[in-house]
């Protein structure tokens, strides 16, 4: 796997979504070839299945089994992608940002969906969409000081870029299946 390559080509593209899913990809691979299987959480998870009518603005990275890896490897696995900028859970990786987390929490029964890069040799595990909602549900359904005092804090998304429809993953079933994602540089799948 060329590294290098791909993070200027990450680097270079202008679509945002494209962007961040290309990361993913990436962020995926490198802790994989390091013994952890990752999963996209979050608002990064919701802006991959709306095809970025929400925004995150940073990738939400949880680990599949096993607690947060230790800083040692993270700060590795960092340095393998090109890492400028860190602080305790987030490091800049071309000009994005990635929170490494713990463990996914996950109440649901479906599995992971998983997207697969245009040419197959990469993939993503997204969370479950029902996590997802009861996460978005809970947070935006307390008050300021209900959030506080659970020490959570609302995430608001930046929608309204008008590219419904051009992921599959927004508006298709909830289950499984086989999903087309366009990026503008091959089809990904879901399954």
């Amino acid at each position: 796997m060329d590294i290098e390559a791909q993070l200027r080509s990450i680097e270079a593209e202008p679509d945002l979504v494209e962007k961040a899913l290309r990361l993913a990809f990436l962020v995926s691979a490198v802790f994989a070839e390091a013994g952890r299987e990752t999963v996209i959480v979050d608002g990064s998870a919701i802006e991959f299945f709306t095809d970025g009518d929400y925004m995150s603005g940073d990738l939400d990275v949880c680990f599949t089994t096993g607690p947060r890896p230790a800083p040692r490897l993270i700060a590795e696995v960092m340095a393998r992608l090109g890492c400028s900028d860190w602080s305790a859970r987030s490091f800049k990786v071309a000009g994005l940002f990635v929170d490494v987390l713990g463990e996914v929490e996950t109440l649901a029964r479906t599995p992971f969906r998983r997207i697969t890069s245009g040419d197959g040799r990469q993939s993503i595990l997204l969370a479950k969409p029902e996590d997802l909602l009861a996460e978005r549900l809970l947070v935006g359904g307390l008050s300021d000081e209900e959030r506080r005092g659970a020490g959570l804090r609302k995430k608001a998304g930046r929608g309204g870029r008008g590219r419904a429809g051009r992921s599959g993953l927004g508006g298709g079933p909830v289950g499984g299946g086989a999903v087309g994602v366009s990026g503008g540089k091959g089809v990904h799948r879901a399954a």
